[in-house]
Protein backbone atom coordinates (compact mmCIF):
# COMPACT_ATOMS: atom_id res chain seq x y z
CA UNK A 1 0.00 0.00 0.00
CA UNK A 2 1.43 3.42 -0.89
CA UNK A 3 2.57 5.41 2.17
CA UNK A 4 0.19 8.28 1.37
CA UNK A 5 -2.92 6.07 1.73
CA UNK A 6 -4.52 6.34 5.16
CA UNK A 7 -7.02 3.73 6.29
CA UNK A 8 -9.96 5.05 8.24
CA UNK A 9 -9.92 2.29 10.81
CA UNK A 10 -12.28 2.84 13.74
CA UNK A 11 -10.82 2.75 17.23
CA UNK A 12 -13.64 0.46 18.32
CA UNK A 13 -16.29 -1.53 16.49
CA UNK A 14 -19.68 -1.58 18.20
CA UNK A 15 -21.03 -5.15 18.62
CA UNK A 16 -24.05 -5.95 16.42
CA UNK A 17 -26.23 -6.59 19.46
CA UNK A 18 -25.62 -3.00 20.64
CA UNK A 19 -26.49 -1.32 17.34
CA UNK A 20 -30.01 0.03 16.63
CA UNK A 21 -32.02 -1.94 14.07
CA UNK A 22 -31.39 0.44 11.17
CA UNK A 23 -30.32 0.03 7.55
CA UNK A 24 -27.71 2.47 6.26
CA UNK A 25 -27.94 3.81 2.70
CA UNK A 26 -24.98 5.87 1.49
CA UNK A 27 -25.17 5.60 -2.30
CA UNK A 28 -24.40 8.48 -4.64
CA UNK A 29 -27.51 9.52 -6.50
CA UNK A 30 -27.51 11.01 -9.98
CA UNK A 31 -30.08 11.23 -12.74
CA UNK A 32 -30.11 8.46 -15.29
CA UNK A 33 -31.07 4.84 -15.78
CA UNK A 34 -29.63 1.53 -14.62
CA UNK A 35 -27.67 1.87 -11.40
CA UNK A 36 -28.73 5.49 -10.96
CA UNK A 37 -32.42 4.67 -11.15
CA UNK A 38 -31.96 1.72 -8.77
CA UNK A 39 -30.09 3.91 -6.29
CA UNK A 40 -32.72 6.65 -6.54
CA UNK A 41 -35.50 4.08 -6.05
CA UNK A 42 -33.84 2.68 -2.90
CA UNK A 43 -33.30 6.20 -1.56
CA UNK A 44 -37.02 6.94 -2.03
CA UNK A 45 -38.00 3.74 -0.19
CA UNK A 46 -35.59 4.68 2.57
CA UNK A 47 -36.69 8.32 2.78
CA UNK A 48 -39.58 8.05 5.24
CA UNK A 49 -38.75 4.66 6.73
CA UNK A 50 -37.85 4.71 10.42
CA UNK A 51 -35.65 1.63 9.93
CA UNK A 52 -33.44 3.34 7.36
CA UNK A 53 -30.99 6.22 7.57
CA UNK A 54 -29.41 8.25 4.77
CA UNK A 55 -27.05 10.63 6.56
CA UNK A 56 -25.41 11.93 3.38
CA UNK A 57 -28.50 12.19 1.13
CA UNK A 58 -26.65 11.11 -2.00
CA UNK A 59 -23.74 13.53 -1.58
CA UNK A 60 -20.41 12.67 -3.11
CA UNK A 61 -17.03 12.87 -1.38
CA UNK A 62 -16.16 16.13 -3.11
CA UNK A 63 -19.26 17.64 -1.47
CA UNK A 64 -18.04 16.95 2.03
CA UNK A 65 -18.59 13.25 2.75
CA UNK A 66 -15.28 11.74 3.77
CA UNK A 67 -14.40 8.09 4.03
CA UNK A 68 -14.07 8.55 7.79
CA UNK A 69 -17.67 9.84 7.94
CA UNK A 70 -18.77 6.74 6.05
CA UNK A 71 -16.85 4.41 8.40
CA UNK A 72 -18.22 6.17 11.49
CA UNK A 73 -21.77 5.57 10.27
CA UNK A 74 -20.98 2.06 9.06
CA UNK A 75 -19.83 0.81 12.47
CA UNK A 76 -22.96 2.18 14.17
CA UNK A 77 -25.57 0.17 12.22
CA UNK A 78 -26.07 -3.59 11.68
CA UNK A 79 -26.97 -3.42 7.95
CA UNK A 80 -25.64 -1.60 4.88
CA UNK A 81 -27.72 -1.38 1.70
CA UNK A 82 -25.35 -2.08 -1.21
CA UNK A 83 -27.16 -1.01 -4.36
CA UNK A 84 -25.11 -2.13 -7.33
CA UNK A 85 -22.64 0.02 -9.19
CA UNK A 86 -22.14 0.06 -12.93
CA UNK A 87 -20.63 -3.43 -13.13
CA UNK A 88 -21.91 -6.89 -12.38
CA UNK A 89 -20.10 -7.25 -9.08
CA UNK A 90 -21.66 -6.13 -5.81
CA UNK A 91 -20.75 -2.77 -4.46
CA UNK A 92 -17.21 -2.68 -3.00
CA UNK A 93 -18.91 -1.33 0.12
CA UNK A 94 -20.15 -4.89 0.76
CA UNK A 95 -16.64 -6.09 1.48
CA UNK A 96 -15.82 -3.04 3.58
CA UNK A 97 -19.01 -3.61 5.58
CA UNK A 98 -17.90 -7.14 6.41
CA UNK A 99 -14.53 -5.87 7.58
CA UNK A 100 -16.30 -3.41 9.90
CA UNK A 101 -18.69 -6.01 11.33
CA UNK A 102 -21.73 -4.76 9.40
CA UNK A 103 -23.96 -7.04 7.32
CA UNK A 104 -24.16 -5.99 3.66
CA UNK A 105 -27.51 -6.30 1.89
CA UNK A 106 -26.81 -7.19 -1.77
CA UNK A 107 -29.27 -7.93 -4.58
CA UNK A 108 -28.88 -11.43 -5.94
CA UNK A 109 -27.60 -11.58 -9.50
CA UNK A 110 -25.90 -14.02 -11.86
CA UNK A 111 -22.53 -13.41 -10.20
CA UNK A 112 -23.90 -14.03 -6.68
CA UNK A 113 -22.48 -17.55 -6.36
CA UNK A 114 -18.96 -16.27 -7.05
CA UNK A 115 -19.47 -13.42 -4.59
CA UNK A 116 -20.81 -15.79 -1.94
CA UNK A 117 -17.66 -17.86 -2.32
CA UNK A 118 -15.47 -14.74 -2.16
CA UNK A 119 -17.25 -13.48 0.96
CA UNK A 120 -16.97 -16.91 2.58
CA UNK A 121 -13.26 -17.02 1.74
CA UNK A 122 -12.78 -13.51 3.15
CA UNK A 123 -14.56 -14.48 6.37
CA UNK A 124 -12.45 -17.62 6.74
CA UNK A 125 -9.26 -15.60 6.21
CA UNK A 126 -10.36 -13.05 8.82
CA UNK A 127 -11.26 -15.73 11.34
CA UNK A 128 -7.94 -17.44 10.70
CA UNK A 129 -6.05 -14.15 11.09
CA UNK A 130 -7.70 -13.20 14.40
CA UNK A 131 -7.69 -16.74 15.81
CA UNK A 132 -4.01 -17.45 15.19
CA UNK A 133 -2.74 -13.94 15.91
Amino acid sequence: MPPDVVLDKPSEVIPLSSRPLIFLNVDRIRTGSGQWFDRWNVSQMCKDNRFCTQPFNGKESENGVTHKDFVDHLISVPFLLCVHGGGEDPSPKAFEAILMGTIPIVKRGFISDACNFTILLLLLLLINYFYYR
